[in-house]
């Protein structure tokens, strides 16, 4: 009923312009389509969950390589730790966080019923504050870099 409402037909009108108008291979190509966008857009998905993962795992090496849970050692050799490395911490924990929410937008979900736009708007506030850090510390880390090369 609400679809033939909403197009302004009635339920016949509607019937008899399904039947002259659409034909096998239109319903066809619409569902291959259909299907297309689907396998498309889970790659998608796919995709980002994989490189947020590969992120998060080369954030957690840099901070162990480093040893930045105790910078006492870089700083007993001259090296400014806040510079270099900024809120490197921050920027673990937020990717961390969003890495999880993607996950949970996904898990036990068909792949039409996984949205993760969601993930990005519940964390937008958030990356702006800690990315927008890190980002003014670039140029303080690269003039560093200079100095000491």
């Amino acid at each position: 009923i609400y679809i033939f409402s909403y197009s302004g037909l009635n339920k016949e009108e509607f019937l008899s312009s399904v039947e002259t108008e659409a034909n096998p291979t239109d319903i066809f190509q619409q569902e291959e389509q259909r299907l297309k966008n689907i396998e498309q857009r889970q790659n998608v998905i796919s995709e980002l969950v994989y490189t947020e993962k590969e992120y998060v795992r080369d954030l957690k090496i840099t901070y162990e390589t480093f040893n930045l849970h105790n910078p006492t050692f870089l700083e007993r050799r001259g090296i400014d730790v806040q510079i270099v490395f900024g809120n490197l911490l921050e920027v673990l924990n937020l990717a961390e966080d969003f890495l999880d929410l993607l996950q949970l937008a996904m898990k036990g979900k068909s792949e039409e019923d996984q949205c993760v736009g969601s993930c990005f708007l519940q964390v937008a506030d958030k990356m702006k504050l800690v990315y927008g850090l890190y980002c003014m510390n670039h140029d303080n880390a690269l003039t560093l870099f200079e100095k000491v090369r």
